[in-house]
C-alpha cells in the first residue's frame, strides 16, 4: 500500500564529475547519495525564484540556499554534512547542478526508472 506523508525524506544517487587541476580537461567521476526532505508541489514552483530585477547570480544564489535547505544528509563525501558543509559544497556549480537535478528527479519521480 502506498503511504503518503507530509514531509517525505529519501536517499538518491547523485553522479559528481570532478574537474581535474592538471589541465587535461577531464573530469573525476564520484558516486555519491544524498538525502533530501522532499518537494511537494509548491515547493517545486518555489524553488525557481519570480522575483523581479535579480541578477542571474542572485537567481542561482537563491536556488542554491532552496536546496540546501532540503539536503538532510549525504554518503560519499569527505566532510561532515552539516548547514555550512552543505552550502560549501553547493558554491561549487559541478555539484550544485547534479544534487539540484537529483532533487527535482527524486521529487517527482522520474529520471531513474527503468522498463
Amino acid at each position: 500500500m502506498l503511504k503518503i506523508e507530509e514531509h517525505e525524506e529519501i536517499w538518491w544517487p547523485v553522479t559528481i564529475r570532478k574537474p581535474r587541476p592538471d589541465g587535461t580537461g577531464k573530469q573525476d567521476r564520484f558516486e555519491t547519495k544524498w538525502k533530501f526532505r522532499l518537494l511537494n508541489r509548491s515547493d517545486a514552483q518555489a524553488l525557481i525564484p519570480e522575483e523581479e530585477g535579480l541578477s542571474d547570480v542572485e537567481r542561482i544564489s537563491m536556488i542554491i540556499d532552496r536546496v540546501a535547505e532540503r539536503v538532510l544528509d549525504w554518503d560519499g563525501i569527505d566532510l561532515e554534512c552539516t548547514p555550512d558543509n552543505v552550502r560549501l559544497a553547493l558554491d561549487k556549480p559541478y555539484i550544485s547542478e547534479p544534487v539540484t537535478i537529483a532533487l527535482r528527479e527524486a521529487s517527482s519521480g522520474g529520471g531513474r526508472a527503468k522498463n
